[in-house]
């Protein structure tokens, strides 16, 4: 990345990017004024301040550090970022697992893509799940060779976690956003887009803003999947460094737990088409509602299925509301017959480059080589059809240092084997930059 960084910087100095600007400490050069344009700010603080499971390579080295790990949620203990896809045994773990450490503490762990949880007996107990009990629309419990389940929840399933989990104080959020804002300054953020927040969350950032607190600027966009910002914010607003831009929507799952929603089975699951979490028309009227408002919509869309069907319910808002603005959270995979619907509606696809060469082999586990390079991570087609691209890492997800998402734009290879991931979907370095400033 230090080449990225070079490169950068003589770019700056021939007058170029003027919103950037760098100085250089023993002869490493640090950048500023970078845009991340999807994160979870509250969600970096926890990877600082809580058990962390990111990057850690094999299932024993996850429950050693697990054992080492005290409650930290009330009685349960709670921690993210495993990947069983970085293990030897690429299966998901179990709850047998974590009762062998904790046979008593309910435990709870989401996984690196925030769309699965793993959870212990005492987790399942306290939820009310056992083996009668079906899945949720948008969701699975899976459920191993007894029927029993296996500990694994994707998806809207993981609402049943949720529901028995102690939720965070005022003052607990409070301390998760500052440690967020202030590990996001150290790699030179100085705006974003954070997605998905709580009505709680805006009163945080309100409050900060009021009082000239806030470092760095945030854009918010408010939960909406469950209606959740009604009776709370319902218009957007500006105060200082804070905006209420917009509401957060998903509909489908990721790519790892095999929870996006596909046009075809999963290449290494045939059984399997991933979820959708909203129908569509259910959407429609939603996201409608919120254009009322006068919020912007950002959509959590990962598998092809359910960005076809973002793109017909965002052209159908276009034609009734021409000034909305419409946004594409990740647009991971796109059939090449919807990229034109995405053009003709002015749809913001809002991209991860660092999700492509993070998941690049997992890609083409769960796609195949024909669709990952037909229709996995379309940069450069996107903005040769001129749709917009914005960038972010989705942090904490993945690094939050935008000079490895801007490598990941030019550079497209593989975390793990370092070869180029279809590399003709590849963008310029000017490009990579226009897609992290504001």
């Amino acid at each position: 990345m230090k080449n990225i960084r070079l490169q950068i910087k003589n770019l700056i100095d021939n007058g170029q990017f003027p919103q950037l600007s760098y100085n250089s400490i023993n002869d490493d050069t640090h950048i500023s004024g970078f845009r991340d344009a999807h994160c979870h700010v509250w969600g970096l603080g926890i990877k600082y301040l809580e058990l962390d499971l990111s990057n850690v390579d094999s299932l024993e080295d996850c429950l050693n550090l697990i054992s080492n790990s005290q409650k930290n949620r009330g009685e349960w203990l709670t921690g993210r970022g495993w990947n069983q896809e970085l293990w030897s045994n690429p299966a998901f773990p179990s709850k047998e697992h974590l009762d062998k450490i904790f046979p008593t503490i309910p435990v709870a762990l989401k996984r690196v893509d925030g769309h699965a949880y793993w959870v212990n007996s005492r987790a399942l107990e306290l939820a009310g799940i056992d083996k009668s009990s079906q899945n949720l629309i948008g969701g699975e419990i899976l459920k191993n060779n007894f029927n029993e389940p296996s500990g694994i929840l994707i998806d809207n399933a993981m609402i049943l976690i949720d529901a028995v989990i102690p939720k965070y104080t005022e003052i607990q959020l409070e301390n998760l956003i500052d440690k967020g804002i202030i590990e996001a300054q150290k790699v030179g953020l100085s705006s974003v887009y954070d997605m998905d927040v709580s009505p709680l969350q805006v009163g945080i950032f309100k409050r900060k803003a009021e009082n000239s607190e806030l470092k760095i600027k945030i854009k918010a966009y408010i939960s909406a999947q469950n209606n959740d910002y009604i009776g709370f914010y319902e218009k957007p607003f500006f105060i200082n460094n804070f905006e209420l831009a917009g509401v957060k929507f998903y509909l489908d799952g990721a790519l790892g737990s095999r929870g996006a929603a596909l046009l075809e089975p999963y290449s290494d699951d045939l059984q399997n088409m991933g979820l959708l979490l909203m129908e569509e028309q259910e959407f429609y009227l939603k996201a409608e509602s919120a254009i009322k408002c006068g919020f912007e919509i950002a959509t959590h869309v990962i598998g092809d299925r359910a960005n076809q069907m973002l793109a017909n319910v965002y052209s159908k808002l276009r034609s009734k509301y021409p000034n909305a603005i419409l946004k594409a959270e990740h647009s991971q995979i796109i059939h090449k017959d919807d990229i034109r619907k995405f053009a003709d509606s002015g749809i913001i696809a809002s991209v991860q480059p660092i999700h492509c060469t993070s998941d690049a082999e997992m890609a083409i586990k769960r796609l195949g080589e024909n669709r990952c390079e037909k229709n996995a991570y379309l940069w450069k087609t996107l903005l040769d059809n001129n749709i917009k691209i914005i960038a972010g890492s989705d942090f904490p997800i993945e690094s939050h240092n935008p000079i490895a998402g801007i490598d990941a734009f030019v550079n497209r290879k593989s975390q793990a084997t370092n070869l180029p991931f279809f590399e003709y979907e590849a963008i310029t370095l000017e490009e990579a930059l226009k897609a992290y400033i504001d």
